[in-house]
Order: structure tokens, then sequence, then C-alpha cells
């Protein structure tokens, strides 16, 4: 009688639910049904008290551990100190004077051949080279509303200053890896940037 009782129990046990059926007492088992554990106390009728427990299975994951950095050789090892990292935007200038007074002859004398037919579209086109302290000068006079361009070369720093009522002012230096000349901060093209300075107050478009 005992074990039939007790194999109905099992059968009824629900899995995660606990609950009490009370009746007349006498005896007592215990038995596992999956995660679930049956709690029985047994007369010669039936059951006087049947509790349902789950248990939960513990799991136990690997433990990463950290590696050792490896030991390198002395000569593999490099100072911080000594390190010099350089933006790959960055160019290298050309320092010869020749070199560099050449190339901006032939940038301000192509600027002065783009922006000239210029001039017909706009109403206020005053373009202007001449000789300045630190080297030659273009400037660009659009009028009192849209303001004025200027190119300023420095000869003796082989570097020249763009400034716009846009872009404010950037220094350039001439790219001895490209032959372009480039913002001396981040690399950018200048030609591009003048032409996009241009086109947003004036009429045509800069053939560069």
């Amino acid at each position: 009688m005992t074990m039939i009782v007790l194999a109905r129990l099992l059968r009824q046990a629900p899995p995660l639910v606990s609950r009490t059926i009370s009746t007349s007492s006498a005896s007592k088992a215990v038995v596992q049904r999956g995660a679930t554990f049956v709690v029985a106390r047994f007369s010669e009728d039936l059951p006087q008290q049947v509790s349902y427990y789950h248990s939960t299975t513990r799991t136990e994951f690997p433990v990463r551990r950290r590696r050792r950095p490896s030991h390198r050789n002395q000569d593999d090892s490099v100072n911080a100190e000594e390190t010099h990292y350089e933006s790959p935007l960055r160019h290298s200038p050309v320092v010869d004077t020749d070199e560099f007074l050449r190339a901006a002859d032939e940038l301000l004398t192509r600027i002065e051949g783009a922006l000239e037919p210029m001039k017909a579209q706009n109403e206020t086109f005053i373009l202007e080279r001449s000789r300045g302290d630190l080297g030659e000068v273009i400037t660009l006079d659009l009028g009192a509303k849209l303001g004025n361009y200027r190119i300023e070369i420095s000869e003796e720093d082989h570097i020249f200053e763009y400034s716009s009522p846009i872009s404010g002012k950037i220094l350039y230096v001439l790219s001895a890896a490209t032959g372009e000349w480039v913002g001396q901060e981040d690399g950018h093209n200048f030609e591009g940037l003048l032409v996009r300075d241009l086109i947003r107050y004036c009429r045509g478009m800069p053939k560069l």
C-alpha cells in the first residue's frame, strides 16, 4: 500500500511548485523525482503530509585567469620617452628654399589664372598680387559684405598663411612626399578648401 501511494505522489509532483496534503500520520519517506523532492508521512491508510521541494542545480563556470605578460628581451624593449608617433595626415615639408619659392610662385600664378575669369561674373571681385614683408601676397576683395581672402607667402619659414571669412587663418606647407600644398595640422588639400570657400559666396568656379 505504501509503495502504491508513493508512486502516485511521484507522478503528481509538479516541477517548481511546493504544496502540502494533510491526512493521518504514521511514517516518513523522502524520494527524489528529477529536481523535485517528495517528503511524505505514511500510515496504513493514507499519508498524513506530503511536501514538494524544488532543488536548484548549481552550475560552475571555468575561471579565466589572466596571463602574465611575457618578458621581452632588452634589445626588443622600447623606451616610451624615445618613441615618436606621427599622425598619418602630417606631411614632411619641403625645406629647400629654391624648391619652395618655385612651387609658391607656380601656385600664385595658377590661382591668378583660375580667378581671373570670375571677375565678370561677380559685382565686386578685386584680385591683386603684391610683395609683402615676408614674401608675395595675393588678396581677393569681395566687398564689405562678403569680406577678403588673402594668401601670404613666408619665404624664410617655407610656409604660407591663408585667411578667409569662412575658414579663418590656416597655415600650409609644401609636402615633400606628394608635392601638394597641405594643411600643417591635419594634411588637408589647400586647393580643395579654396574652391569650397569661393563657390560659397561667388558666382562661377575657379578651375585649379
